[in-house]
């Protein structure tokens, strides 16, 4: 399913996470939450990948703890970022 924003963050952070996800969703946005989309059987490189594919933007959340161990968070933006320039619309 297609989604609006697809949202990287830290597990840290979870709680605000949640919050914010339910706030878009209020809204009608549709948002990627590896909480919401990845079950316990499922490969969890493959589904952050179809996630990146499926969303139309990236939400990065920027956190003292994101800071910390940004290791998830850069392989997401990073892939996310070749996707578009490989489908050549990146402005």
């Amino acid at each position: 399913m297609k989604k609006d924003i697809f949202i990287s963050y830290s597990s840290k952070d979870n709680s605000f996470v949640k919050k914010l996800a339910k706030d878009l969703t209020s809204k009608n946005i549709k948002v990627w939450l590896d909480k919401l989309e990845i079950n316990p059987a499922d490969n969890i490189v493959k589904s952050i990948g179809e996630g990146l594919s499926s969303s139309k933007y990236l939400l990065v959340i920027i956190s003292p703890e994101s800071i910390k161990n940004p290791n998830w968070i850069t392989e997401e933006w990073s892939t996310k970022y070749y996707q578009e320039v490989n489908k050549r619309t990146l402005c």
